[in-house]
């Protein structure tokens, strides 16, 4: 048993302290996993990849796998989540006039051309980086195996 009353308050203390930073790492996690990532390429002096005098943006990890597979100019460019620091410096760097326009690269041909997407404004970045993840497809019907029936011939 605690006899102090001053060694009850500190362990009472700490036990407060850790089950508040566990309610905040679980929203925290909560929240990454439901935000849908956007990524930009970024050299490792701090340029910034653009195409057509615009940022270029990817909306998820696979289509900006896909134009890394196939167009080697991205090579010395790495992915960069787009967080409130960068968007910030996006805005600041790259606006033309006051609005903000930004190319979204969908690759959607086997060539992955970076041609190949949509103009949208930073209003629409923000409510796409605000739209949760689509659900990975679900396979429809369950895989059964071949039976020695079906391999006999009339």
């Amino acid at each position: 048993m605690v006899n102090s009353p001053e060694i009850y308050a500190k362990i009472v203390f700490v036990f407060n302290l850790v089950r508040c930073y566990k309610i905040k790492a679980i929203k925290f996690l909560r929240k990454q996993r439901t935000m849908a990532k956007i990524y930009l390429m970024k050299r490792a002096n701090g340029q910034i990849f653009t195409l057509l005098s615009r940022v270029a943006v990817w909306i998820g990890k696979d289509s900006l796998e896909i134009s890394r597979a196939r167009n080697r100019v991205l090579d010395i460019y790495q992915p960069v989540i787009i967080d409130d620091k960068l968007s910030q410096y996006i805005k600041n760097n790259f606006s033309t006039q006051g609005s903000c326009s930004l190319w979204v690269v969908e690759p959607q041909t086997n060539n992955a051309d970076l041609t190949e997407g949509r103009l949208i404004d930073w209003t629409d970045l923000e409510s796409l980086k605000n739209q949760p993840d689509p659900e990975p497809a679900k396979a429809s019907a369950p895989k059964v195996r071949a039976t020695i029936q079906e391999f006999q011939f009339s």
